[in-house]
């Protein structure tokens, strides 16, 4: 630990040369009297990771991956079968955040919404973003299910019928679905070092969770193969883009500034919110300066 701390310190007062200039130079013996060695580099990238100063003033933005559509066949019987579509949809609240979950009867797509408050106009958007999803894919959400306090939305949703509960009738499909979606945020919060979380990170990890609930065929669906997500967008979910970096890590995020030739640092910090989804593998991030989220390579 001691020679790590040392290798770290000594790289600033060397004007901050790149790794392998560093090793090299302590391999050449070309400043006399050091006190690092090789080993002592190699602790201080294990230990701490990348120099952050390094990062803020070298990084420079990447070639951009070549984008491949590379969708997967869904048999069309699945959407013949499915045009029709009835959702449940109910209230979730997770540390003071609310949140409008709904979830599809056959195809069992979870969607989740932030919903700012209870107002009538609120869960009318979050609702009809949710019919939406189904309407891109020539599909008709005619019937949704939910409490009393959808009550306001009866004549609200042009085709589809809202049909609110009474208060002692409970909806099992979509009770379960609330409670998987808490236990995976539950251990999805126990990996995070945060004792505070503020609710845009809330807000994505729920939404995390629930990408990956849709990417994996459910008992009771459709099919044995798609999953609720891979029905709907015809793609698959690659690890090698869209497991790349841990939900919640500390990351310097590449910044481009516009004239680039500034001494303005290159970087933000940020915490990572997971991918967003998209074919090119892009990832949300949390940045702690202006608290905003941001997407990026």
């Amino acid at each position: 630990m001691a020679g790590a701390k040392k290798a770290r310190d000594a790289l600033r007062l060397l004007g901050f040369p790149s790794v392998n200039d560093f090793k090299g130079m302590v391999r050449g013996n070309i400043v006399r009297n050091f006190p690092v060695t090789e080993q002592d580099i190699r602790n201080w990238l294990t230990i701490y990771g990348p120099d952050i100063a390094s990062l803020k003033g070298k990084t420079v933005r990447n070639s951009s991956r070549a984008v491949v559509s590379d969708y997967v066949h869904v048999p069309r019987e699945i959407y013949k079968r499915n045009r029709r579509v009835m959702i449940d949809a109910d209230e979730m609240y997770v540390s003071g955040i609310k949140l409008l979950v709904t979830v599809s009867k056959g195809i069992n797509l979870i969607t989740s919404e932030y919903l700012p408050t209870r107002s009538k106009a609120n869960l009318k958007d979050a609702l009809s973003r949710a019919i939406t999803i189904y309407r891109n894919k020539g599909m008709y959400v005619t019937t949704a299910l939910g409490g009393g306090e959808f009550n306001p939305l009866r004549d609200e949703l042009g085709e589809t019928d809202m049909n609110p509960s009474a208060a002692a009738e409970h909806a099992p499909e979509i009770e379960r679905r609330l409670r998987v979606i808490k236990e995976r945020f539950r251990a999805l919060k126990s990996t995070l070092p945060f004792k505070n979380i503020p609710g845009r990170i809330i807000i994505e990890a729920i939404n995390f969770c629930v990408m990956w609930l849709n990417a994996f065929p459910t008992k009771s669906g459709v099919s044995e193969v798609y999953g609720p997500r891979m029905i709907m967008t015809k793609r698959a979910l690659d690890f090698k883009l869209h497991c790349q970096i841990p939900f919640g890590s500390y990351c310097q995020v590449y910044q481009r500034n516009t004239p680039t030739n500034t001494p303005k640092e290159r970087t933000v910090a940020a915490i990572c919110m997971g991918p967003s989804g998209n074919i090119q593998g892009s990832y949300k991030y949390f940045t702690l300066a202006t608290c905003k989220k941001i997407t990026r390579p």
